[in-house]
């Protein structure tokens, strides 16, 4: 016989619902209700006890009465607020009596927290999509997925609308350089039970290459055992990208730095410490990278000695001053190796023009300054070997030398004896004396130019004076010098000059020696061979408008082999010869910005040719 409920027992069943729990007759009036259903509605129940049970949901929804199976409606609390309820109603019997039992939950809570979890899923796969992160979830012992986020198909190239795909079929994606190591990497982890860190390519099917970092974490049951493996799978591409131009960009810069030799740096002046050293700037100061980030005043001991306080001096003085600084000093290696360093120092400030750091770069000129100083060694080396050439020279000209100032001073003399002649007449011929005078003058004077000229052409260190020169007039006042040579040689002379040619800027000295050089190694050419002896000079204006020179001769010639090597240093056909005379020449004509060469004649001898830029062309070439 089945028990029946007192009202006693039926009361303490009441209490002891975790719900809101509601009896009713089977009218719908409230005969008993426990102490959740005040707490839910506000409501003692005795305001509750014979009451509809409407009074407990509002009149829009009085019309639904859910029996059985649970359905959502609404509650009515005494303060008139509603809220969302789960309310089921269950018919039951009790000995003679029928009620109806209602189970009252609140779902609020509920709605808000399904509601706040699709939020924070959406969230999730927002942020996923965002930081390209897909999580998975996978069971070993089965070997299938059991979770796989929407980025994973992404990353993968997966159709989500198949499926959540096999782990096999994520492995399939992995390179195939890289899968080895992948599946090697993931079978440590249930050796170890250890989360790993992997990075490695996947290849899609349209041959696209992705970079992937993977973190996968073991979980493991009661007995230790790995029953599933959690993972995030970061397509981490376009960093990995990033990341090789960075490193290719840094390479390219330090290559660069290290063919010109220019290191760069950053130094915090305020807490006085190095901010950045690159490669270069460790080899120039001959500093071990192995030992970090050097000091600036490790850089600064480095310093000549000699030029240490102009250093600190102007370095500090661009600090005060929020301006950059262009400085040349000398470093001293530790093995005592010197090195000559330009360097620019730039200040930067901050919003407020306070100076933040100063940024700087020091480029190793060594090899530029020791060439510089070759260059004048060399240099004053060529101006003393041109010097000893023309003081040589001189020995040559010494015969044409004397017969030009034994002329006019010659002449001198026969006047001056005229000159006395007239004056000792009775009376005096003033006009005869003074005739004779005036010829002592010009020939005194013709005198003077001759030992001038020659006074020029030797003296040492002249200066390089450049002015516009008539060459047709330089070669005939040459020839004036030489006439002596010439006659001594038996040589013809045969002049085919130009008159009016255009001038050129030139020194004429040097221009001098040029036409000396090379009309005496004619003559030299020429000296004891039989037949006709010719020494021909001439010049001219070429089509493109430069003013060419030509000294030509009737001598021995100039065979093929020695042509290629007639104007380099210290060759020489003569046996008393230095080898400089026409490398000095060649030097001269090109510094005068024009172009010397040789040829062997038809005949006998051979001709030596040159141009230079006219002057008209240097003024339309620096307008």
């Amino acid at each position: 016989m089945a028990h029946v409920l007192t009202d006693a027992e039926f009361a303490a069943l009441l209490e002891a619902g975790p719900d809101a729990l509601v009896v009713t007759d089977v009218h719908g009036s409230v005969l008993l209700v426990n102490a959740q259903t005040e707490k839910l509605f506000g409501y003692d129940r005795k305001e509750l006890i014979g009451k509809e049970v409407e009074t407990l949901i509002p009149e829009r929804h009085r019309s639904l009465r859910p029996i059985g199976a649970g359905r959502e409606l609404y509650g009515l609390r005494k303060d008139g607020s509603e809220f969302s309820v789960e309310i089921s109603l269950s018919p039951f019997r009790s000995g003679e009596r029928l009620w109806v039992f209602a189970a009252i939950r609140d779902s609020t809570d509920r709605g808000s927290a399904e509601a706040m979890l699709r939020r924070s899923e959406s969230y999730l796969a927002a942020a996923q999509k965002l930081t390209h992160t897909g999580s998975w979830a996978w069971d070993p012992r089965h070997d299938k997925l059991l979770h796989c986020s929407a980025e994973v198909f992404r990353i993968y190239g997966i159709d989500s609308g198949s499926g959540v795909p096999t782990f096999e079929m994520l492995s399939q994606r992995v390179h195939p350089d890289d899968r080895d190591w992948v599946r090697e990497g993931t079978a440590q982890i249930f050796r170890h039970n250890q989360e790993r860190l992997f990075e490695y390519r996947i290849v899609l099917p349209d041959g696209t290459l992705k970079y992937v970092e993977s973190v996968r974490r073991p979980v493991m049951d009661g007995q230790g055992n790995v029953n599933e493996v959690l993972g995030t799978s970061v397509d981490v591409t376009e960093r990995k990208r990033a990341e090789d131009a960075l490193r290719r960009s840094e390479a390219y810069l330090a290559e660069a730095q290290r063919l010109t030799r220019t290191g760069s740096w950053a130094w915090d002046p305020r807490r006085d410490r190095m901010l950045h050293c690159s490669e270069e700037i460790f080899r120039i100061y001959g500093l071990d990278p192995t030992y970090g980030m050097p000091d600036f005043e490790t850089l600064f001991q480095r310093v000549h000695p000699e030029d240490r306080d102009l250093v600190r001096e102007r370095t500090i003085e661009g600090v005060r001053h929020r301006e950059e600084r262009l400085l040349e000093y000398r470093i001293v290696l530790p093995d005592g190796a010197l090195k000559y360093i330009e360097s620019v120092r730039r200040p930067v400030l901050d919003k407020i023009g306070n100076v933040v750091e100063v940024v700087g770069t020091s480029l190793d000129v060594t090899e530029l300054k020791r060439s510089q100083e070759e260059r004048e060694r060399l240099r004053k080396l060529e101006a003393d070997i041109a010097h000893v050439n023309r003081v040589s020279m001189l020995g040559e000209l010494a015969a044409s030398l004397a017969h030009e100032v034994k002329q006019p001073l010659t002449a001198v003399i026969v006047n001056a004896k005229a000159c006395q002649h007239w004056i000792d007449q009775n009376p005096s011929n003033t006009e005869e004396a003074r005739a004779s005078a005036k010829r002592i003058e010009q020939d005194g004077t013709r005198a003077v130019e001759v030992i001038d000229r020659v006074r020029s052409f030797y003296k040492k260190d002249a200066p390089d004076r450049r002015e516009p020169v008539d060459l047709s007039q330089l070669i005939r006042e040459l020839i004036m010098l030489l006439r002596g040579e010439t006659m001594r040689n038996s040589v013809a002379l045969r002049l085919d000059l130009v008159d009016h040619l255009p001038k050129v800027m030139a020194d004429p000295v040097q221009l001098q020696q040029v036409l000396t050089n090379l009309v005496l190694n004619a003559i030299e050419a020429m000296r004891d061979r039989g037949g006709e002896l010719t020494l021909t000079i001439g010049s001219q204006l070429t089509a493109d408008g430069k003013v060419a020179i030509s000294v030509g001769d009737t001598g021995v010639g100039l065979p093929a082999e020695i042509l290629e090597h007639i104007f380099d240093p210290f060759f020489t056909t003569k046996p008393q010869g230095t080898g400089m005379g026409l490398a000095l020449t060649r030097s001269i004509v090109e510094s005068h910005g024009g172009r010397i060469w040789a040829v062997a004649n038809a005949g006998p001898g051979a001709t030596f040719h040159f141009v230079l830029p006219a002057q008209l062309e240097l003024k339309s070439a620096s307008a």
